[in-house]
């Protein structure tokens, strides 16, 4: 993962402009991931890259797809890919409660726990049994509680951020809730972002 800062445009080659390294310098390659501003609105792309020392040349390919009008683009998950999204603290207490991801950006995510078929008003969740032991209900999510989550995407990624609530919905025995990550170190951000771009490039390729 890198950042490019264009400061030219040549017809022939494409875009030269600064590398910012985040991870390790980026090697030559006929497909990377773009995701950019321009104005108010976000685009995606792939284009092909060619390292020259502390610079780089990018040359768009294939289509350019602009984005809804938000701060980061989410990404549908079908249900068929792993979309784990395990929350093992709330209130700053152990838990273990079981959700999925139904959609993933940069900055948060909508997640789908299911009700306890045994909850009437209000409901309640139930958490996976751990160590063979059944769990018991707990209380609803609600606005602004604060929790821990692992995310298990595609069987490529693992991360594990804190995230807030900014709201909670019950659709029949659904429960959806609305999370904002933050981050306790760069690195768990960059994880994100690398998961989040590599989703993206699968589901643009898909369309």
């Amino acid at each position: 993962m890198f950042g490019f800062k264009p400061v030219s445009f040549n017809e022939k080659w494409g875009f030269f402009g600064k590398v910012s390294v985040f991870e390790q310098r980026p090697e030559a390659s006929d497909s990377v991931t773009l995701n950019f501003a321009l104005g108010t609105d976000r685009y995606f792309a792939e284009a092909e890259f060619r390292p020259l020392a502390n610079d780089g040349i990018l040359r768009f390919r294939g289509d350019l797809f602009k984005l809804e009008r938000r701060g980061h683009f989410r990404v549908p998950l079908a249900e068929h890919v792993q979309r784990d999204c395990n929350i093992i603290a709330r209130r700053d207490k152990s838990v273990f409660l079981d959700a999925k991801v139904v959609n993933l950006s940069q900055g948060g995510a909508k997640v789908q726990m299911d009700l306890s078929p045994v909850a009437a008003s209000p409901p309640t969740l139930t958490p996976r049994s751990v160590g063979g032991v059944a769990a018991t209900g707990v209380s609803p999510m609600v606005k602004d509680e604060n929790l821990r989550v692992v995310l298990h995407l595609c069987g490529r990624w693992r991360v594990e951020v804190l995230a807030r609530v900014r709201h909670a919905v019950v659709e029949g025995d659904q429960n959806f809730l609305g999370l904002a990550f933050s981050f306790e170190n760069e690195i768990s951000r960059r994880q994100l972002m690398a998961a989040a771009m590599d989703l993206q490039r699968d589901y643009f390729r898909q369309l």
